[in-house]
């Protein structure tokens, strides 16, 4: 599983084909790969890292009434289970950050790279040093898109540059595209030489060209962040119900405290904090436009004006 970083899902091409200009070159060929789901319909539940990832990562969400004196992560279920769990991060640990801490902490290994919030491509260092073999729960923390943007794209890369355009918001689209290179370095990496059976990819929260994102001087773009996954070919074969399920619903609203109930059903791993209501791989997903929100329930996605949705 791969946490992205104020990923807009509107300036990412495989999202939003009309986007002027390419800035998911990997994510937009594999998009029509049979065992990709892109989920074209993705919010966040915060705009902020700490208090999207707090659900994302957990058993809470907007939905339930979760007891935070009793929250699980899907990483103590992947232990429970009986996988051998790896937390990789480029981020700095962050103070107060209590799911990624658990998270972090329930693993078998947690590894931070040398210089957090660098080139994210230095997670592959620490992924190449994981058992090949085995039964690997992996997650991995990027820097993604996080201001300033054009700290995050090597010199190297030849980013996005469109006439016209902000520096600034070339400087963004330019660590999009950056990130989707380093999707496409996990995901081959993990397919050629770890057995890949599955791939989970999500932002934490979006972002403004304007205003960033946070608490206050909400926009919609704060929260239109992207999610897809992989499912193996093999791994669809042997599990027909969860990647039928995830085709069918791969054009319903989402949201993203729901990723812990979605990655137990990619695991095969029902628990008593799970529901198949909030399983988008399940025949049972629930959630709809009338009852997705954001800001833990301040804001309705069926108002975001971008959408049309009466059901």
């Amino acid at each position: 599983m791969v946490i992205g970083e104020s990923a807009n899902r509107n300036h990412m091409k495989a999202f939003n084909p009309a986007y002027p200009v390419e800035t998911t070159p990997w994510l937009s060929k594999e998009k029509d790969n049979e065992n990709f789901y892109l989920l074209k319909n993705t919010y966040s539940c915060y705009p902020l890292t700490e208090k999207a990832l707090s659900m994302a990562l957990t058993n809470l969400n907007q939905y339930n009434e979760g007891d935070r004196n009793e929250m699980i992560t899907m990483t103590d279920v992947a232990n429970h289970i009986g996988y051998d769990t790896y937390f990789i991060s480029n981020q700095a640990p962050a103070p107060g950050n209590m799911s990624l801490a658990l998270v972090s902490g329930a693993s078998k290994k947690s590894m931070t790279t040398t210089h957090p919030g660098g080139d994210d491509m230095k997670v592959m260092d620490y992924l190449k040093e994981l058992p090949k073999d085995g039964s690997p729960f992996i997650v991995i923390h990027l820097e993604g898109s996080h201001d300033r943007y054009r700290d995050r794209v090597p010199p190297h890369f030849e980013g996005v540059r469109v006439e016209g355009q902000p520096e600034k918001v070339n400087d963004y689209d330019s660590s999009i595209k950056y990130t989707d290179e380093v999707l496409k370095n996990i995901y081959q990496y993990a397919k050629d030489n770890m057995n890949l059976q599955a791939m989970v990819y999500f932002g934490d929260h979006g972002e403004d060209m304007v205003r960033f994102h946070g608490d206050g001087n909400f926009t919609w773009d704060m929260i239109r962040s992207p999610a897809f996954a992989y499912l193996s070919k093999d791994y669809a074969a042997n599990h027909p119900v969860v990647a039928g399920g995830l085709r069918k619903n791969a054009d319903a609203v989402f949201t993203n405290d729901l990723v812990f109930d979605m990655v137990c059903g990619i695991l095969g791993a029902e628990n008593n904090a799970y529901n198949a209501e909030y399983d988008v791989t399940s025949a049972k997903y629930g959630l709809t436009w009338d009852k997705a929100v954001s800001k833990y329930g301040d804001v309705r996605i069926k108002e975001d004006p971008a959408q049309s949705n009466d059901d």
